[in-house]
């Protein structure tokens, strides 16, 4: 696997005659980029237009094509699969090596997320976090070159969440790793952050440079910033105050 790199310019995507997306300009590489901000701000809508799902207006190139020519090199898991009741987990990981041929095989993917026990059980019977471990592994037998999540750690619990960070951060290091998340605890774990507001840039840059008031006036809440081991780290601050 190699990284893929995603050049935006001038991106907008509407819906329903309305702007739901503008993004003027974005770089990225090999890496591990996180897309963050409150439920509506366009992040899904960023994710579905680099996979080729949606269509755009503007300069979108995905590993030097447009989305919908790099869709091979491209692995997009969304936050809510769309699974048939009696599909298993094995079929859930099937189907996502479709229009591939340098896939990993279904056993060593599952392996590698934890869920091979999990395998011919249907995925309609299994937890929130067991699917959510079960869509990953999909999305990495693709073995694709830009590898997009949409709420990845969404559901698992404190062990699992920590596995897949430790997973994705070592498939960073070769190829382009892009996610989504409404939580502001996980900004440090990415390289590049990307801050979205109402389907806009509040911040592009670096996590390790983000104002903290950025994320105070996107979210609406008063942030609270602890440094940990040298990482910056947000927490809502005085959650229990309503």
């Amino acid at each position: 696997m190699s990284a893929c790199t995603v050049q935006v310019k001038g991106l907008t995507v509407h819906a329903g005659g309305l702007r739901i997306l503008g993004v003027e300009e974005l770089s990225w590489g090999r890496g591990m980029h996180g897309v963050i901000g409150p439920n509506g701000s366009g992040k899904t809508t960023l994710l579905r237009t680099l996979s080729g799902v949606i269509d755009y207006r503007g300069t979108v190139e995905v590993c030097g094509h447009s989305p919908k020519e790099a869709r091979s090199m491209v692995s997009y898991m969304p936050s809510t699969p769309v699974v048939d009741p009696l599909a298993r987990a094995r079929d859930v990981i099937e189907a996502g090596l479709y229009g591939v041929s340098r896939g990993l095989d279904i056993e060593e993917a599952a392996e590698i997320l934890g869920v091979r026990h999990l395998l011919d059980r249907r995925f309609s019977t299994l937890s929130g976090g067991e699917q959510r471990l079960v869509c990953i592994a999909r999305a990495i037998a693709r073995r694709p070159r830009l590898l997009l999540l949409d709420e990845p750690l969404s559901f698992l619990d404190l062990k699992n969440s920590v596995k897949v960070l430790r997973l994705l951060r070592e498939l960073s290091s070769k190829i382009t790793v892009i996610a989504t998340s409404h939580e502001v605890e996980y900004v440090s774990v990415f390289d590049d952050i990307l801050v979205l507001r109402d389907g806009s840039p509040a911040y592009i840059g670096a996590s390790s440079n983000i104002p903290r008031g950025v994320l105070e006036e996107v979210y609406g809440v008063g942030i609270e910033e602890l440094n940990l081991r040298g990482k910056r780290v947000f927490l809502p601050r005085d959650p229990f105050k309503l």
